[in-house]
């Protein structure tokens, strides 16, 4: 039933309530296309956010393609984490960088709860940069965004120093496809979801390299993981010099984002 209140309210501009109130309302004939190919669609296991184009993400709009993935609520708790650690300084300057932005939805919602801040998000895929680039001006907020991948260190150069440094890379086992909906394996980017078996923590590593060079002092890191490599990546993260590294769990108990801050030795280069 929630699939024929999206379709309503996307094609007719109808509320769920008046679905309920006019059961006889016959669909006028040039919309009834879109509802024959959106109901395909569904039939097909087609995400309806890549049927109409569009997410919600903290509440806010966010245009969407199978050239991004479709925001999750776990990543909408790993912003208000970040949210809530650094409430006191929400109106102070600083810079932020979003690693992998994918739809952008991160560095927009963290643009938004901390208006004063620069944000620069990067990815690796141009068509991902220029989703991420049409959300930032459908929920007019300004950010730098540069086609980077994390995995080559030789880009790296291409950004400098920040405050806070977020991701939410690549973490899903190969081997973990099969038990996955076939709306997700078959839709959704492929390189934004998996990892090797033989090296999950290819994208941690590289991003735990990176930021360890890359926070100013005091600076903070935040991931999201594979619940299954909770005690790794911390553990992983501390190896590089970090300090105050912690598992936090989202709502489902899993452990999914590990934080940390620049360690004392870090801070001194």
């Amino acid at each position: 039933m929630q699939f024929i209140y999206i379709l309503f309210s996307e094609y007719l501009n109808w509320p769920k309530t008046r679905i309920h109130l006019e059961p006889d309302f016959l669909i006028p004939a040039e919309k009834v296309l879109f509802f024959n190919v959106a109901l395909q669609e569904l039939i097909n296991k087609k995400p309806i956010q890549y049927i109409i184009g569009k997410s919600w993400f903290n509440g806010r709009e966010h245009i969407v393609n199978p050239a991004v993935l479709i925001p999750r609520p776990e990543t909408e708790e790993l912003c208000n984490l970040i949210d809530l650690d650094n409430c006191q300084d929400r109106y102070r300057e600083f810079a932020v960088l979003d690693i992998g932005t994918g739809t952008g939805c991160i560095a927009i919602d963290l643009k938004l709860k901390f208006p004063n801040v620069s944000v620069v998000a990067v990815d690796n895929s141009l068509k991902a940069l220029a989703t991420a680039k049409q959300n930032a001006k459908l929920n007019s907020t300004e950010i730098t965004f540069i086609d980077l991948d994390i995995l080559d260190s030789e880009m790296w150069k291409q950004v400098s120093k920040f405050d806070i440094i977020v991701a939410n890379p690549p973490y899903i086992l190969e081997s973990e496809k099969g038990e996955m909906a076939t709306k997700v394996t078959h839709y959704e980017p492929s390189s934004a979801l998996f990892v090797p078996d033989a090296d999950p923590l290819k994208f941690c590593r590289a991003i735990g390299s990176f930021a360890s060079n890359h926070l100013n002092r005091s600076g903070k890191l935040y991931l999201e993981i594979n619940e299954r490599f909770g005690i790794e990546t911390a553990t992983l993260i501390k190896n590089f010099g970090f300090e105050e590294v912690k598992i936090v769990k989202d709502f489902f108990g899993k452990e999914r984002f590990v934080k940390a801050k620049v360690g004392r030795l870090q801070s001194q280069f």
